[in-house]
């Protein structure tokens, strides 16, 4: 459905106190998908994210994905990690079966 934020995670916490997903866990080879529309950011931003409650409602999904794709028809920003990502109308998000490699400098 139209949202107007979407996260998928693999743990359940951000920043150790921000509850994104109740079920989502780096064990499992799924996201925890979660979407909100507008009207519902102000109770899932404070009831859940900061107060843990569980809140519910029809402008919040929490589901669980091995991989979605976001599409947008105006451009959309995108964050990895909470770091700035790309810009685009379309994204692919998903679980790797097997780790990313990376190099460090030096």
């Amino acid at each position: 459905g139209r949202v107007m934020w979407v996260v998928g995670a693999r743990a359940s916490r951000y920043a150790g106190l921000l509850r994104i997903h109740p079920t989502a866990h780096m064990t499992r080879p799924v996201l925890g998908l979660t979407a909100v529309n507008g009207w519902m950011l102000l109770p899932f931003g404070i009831g859940r994210l900061l107060l843990h409650l569980p809140v519910r409602g029809p402008g919040l999904a929490l589901e669980e994905h091995a991989a979605f794709r976001v599409t947008s028809t105006e451009p959309a920003h995108a964050h990895v990690d909470g770091d700035y990502f790309a810009q685009g109308t379309a994204f692919e998000i998903g679980v790797l079966e097997q780790a990313v490699g990376f190099r460090v400098p030096g």
